[in-house]
C-alpha cells in the first residue's frame, strides 16, 4: 500500500506483530506492563489531661501513594495521590450531668495523574513542540498515546468545626449540636491538551488524510482550571430516653443544608 513519507515516523513507533495476522496489512502484537506501586502511611496522636474537667488530643494521618497503571498502546498512566487528615478535640465537664465535646477537623486530598509519553514521540505531536497525543485508526490500530481526558489534578481541602453538648437529667440523655464543613475543591483537566486525531481505515491514515479523518484538540488559551467552594451546615437535637432497665428508645431530629457550589470565577454554569 502506498504510504506517504510523513506517515512513516509514526509507523517507526509501532513495534513489530509477534502474534497472528488479522487481516490485509494488520497483525497482532502482545506485550507485558510493568506496573510499579508503593504507598507510605503513617499516623500520630497527642493526648493531654488538661484538668479534673478538661481534656484534649490531636490526631494527624498522612498516606501518599504512587502507582504506575495500563493507559492506551505505548503509553501507561503515572497515578500519585496524598492525602492528610488532622483532627483536635477538647472535652469539658461542666458538672456531672453536662458535657461539651469540640472538634475541629483538616482534611487534604491531592490527586495527580499523568498519561506517560509515548517513546519517540516527544517530536511528533500535532502541534508544535508538544509530544503526540492520541491516535486512533478504526479496525487497524489500538488506540495510540496518552488519553485525551486522562490528565488531571485535583485538590480537595475540607476544614471542619463541630461542638455538641451532651445533657443527663433522669433517665433522659439528651444531646445537641451543630457543624459547619467547608469545601474546596480545585482541579485542573486539560482535556486534549495533545490532540486526539482518528482515522477511519488504514488507507487514509498510511494517506495521512484528510479524507476519513476526525480531531479534537484544546484550544489555545482555554481555561481549565476550575476553583469549587461548597458550604455544609447541620444542626441536631436526640434524646436516649431509658424507659426500663433492658429499654431504651431514641428519637431526634437532624436539619442539613449546603449554600450550593460556586465557582471563584464564576466559570460554573447550572
Amino acid at each position: 500500500q502506498t504510504v506517504i513519507p510523513s506517515v512513516i515516523p509514526y509507523l517507526n513507533l509501532i513495534p513489530l506483530p509477534n502474534g497472528p495476522v488479522i487481516g490485509t496489512g494488520v497483525a497482532q502484537y502482545t506485550g507485558t506492563i510493568y506496573q510499579p506501586g508503593n504507598e507510605n502511611f503513617g499516623s500520630a496522636r497527642y493526648d493531654q489531661h488538661l484538668s479534673d474537667n478538661d481534656s484534649f488530643f490531636a490526631r494527624y494521618t498522612i498516606d501518599r501513594a504512587n502507582n504506575i497503571i495500563p493507559g492506551q498502546f505505548l503509553s501507561n498512566t503515572s497515578v500519585t495521590t496524598a492525602n492528610q487528615y488532622l483532627t483536635l478535640q477538647e472535652d469539658h465537664i461542666f458538672n456531672p450531668t453536662l458535657l461539651n465535646m469540640f472538634r475541629a477537623g483538616y482534611n487534604r486530598s491531592v490527586d495527580n495523574i499523568l498519561p506517560l509519553q509515548v517513546p519517540g514521540g516527544e517530536s511528533l505531536g500535532f502541534s508544535p513542540g508538544i509530544p503526540i497525543g492520541s491516535l486512533a485508526v478504526t479496525g487497524a490500530l489500538s488506540i495510540l498515546g496518552p488519553a485525551g481526558i486522562t490528565q488531571l489534578l485535583q485538590v480537595q481541602n475540607a476544614f471542619q468545626f463541630e461542638d455538641d453538648v451532651t445533657k443527663t437529667h433522669g433517665a433522659h440523655t439528651i444531646k445537641f449540636g451543630t457543624m459547619i464543613e467547608r469545601f474546596q475543591w480545585n482541579s485542573d483537566q486539560p482535556a486534549f491538551a495533545q490532540g486526539s486525531i482518528t482515522f477511519s481505515n488504514l488507507q487514509n491514515f498510511l494517506l495521512g488524510g484528510p479524507v476519513g479523518t476526525a480531531a479534537t484538540y484544546l484550544l489555545a488559551g482555554s481555561s481549565t482550571y476550575r476553583h469549587l467552594r461548597s458550604t455544609l451546615f447541620s444542626f441536631f437535637s436526640q434524646d436516649d430516653w431509658k424507659l426500663a432497665s433492658r429499654f431504651t428508645l431514641s428519637y431526634g431530629l437532624r436539619w442539613e443544608f449546603t449554600t450550593g457550589v460556586s465557582e471563584n470565577n464564576g466559570l460554573l454554569s447550572h
